[in-house]
């Protein structure tokens, strides 16, 4: 966890932190995807900026979907961090769930990324393992993420 914290204090752009994140998490937490959605107000949508991964997939950033149709979505609306265990048993977001089966995602934990001025977005840990974010290693990981603001000198 100190690593983590230590890359979140030196990088001044997402994208950095990011590859760096997504290098770091599989030590602490069992995310093989990292992910961040940010809200784009002219279309009420999210969109996926930057997706790192350590397994082979063909996962591109760049998409773009209505609020409610991604995880990112709800996440951004309440604030609130998003951990679905297994993926076989999710139904919401058909289009997004599919895709996420597709590249072997069972399990994921969404939080959110927020400034202290405005609500950014969320960034997503996935993993190819279901129940990934279930151990106590893990939720603390989520939680401590959660609680982590963007410092606002950066947006």
């Amino acid at each position: 966890m100190l690593g983590v914290a230590e890359s979140i204090s030196v990088h001044s752009d997402l994208a950095s932190l990011y590859r760096d994140l997504a290098m770091l998490l599989p030590r602490v937490v069992d995310a093989n995807f990292v992910g961040l959605s940010l809200y784009d107000a002219e279309r009420h949508a999210m969109r996926l900026h930057t997706l790192q991964a350590n397994v082979p997939v063909d996962i591109t950033g760049g998409h773009v979907l209505s609020v409610d149709e991604l995880p990112a979505g709800l996440v951004w609306q309440t604030q609130r961090p998003l951990l679905v265990p297994d993926l076989s048993q999710e139904s919401r977001w058909p289009q997004v769930v599919q895709l996420m089966r597709k590249d072997g995602i069972n399990s994921f934990c969404y939080v959110p990324l927020t400034t202290a001025v405005r609500q950014l977005g969320a960034m997503s840990f996935s993993s190819v393992r279901k129940q990934a974010f279930s151990d106590a290693k893990s939720g603390f990981c989520c939680t401590w993420v959660s609680r982590w603001r963007w410092p606002s000198r950066t947006c």
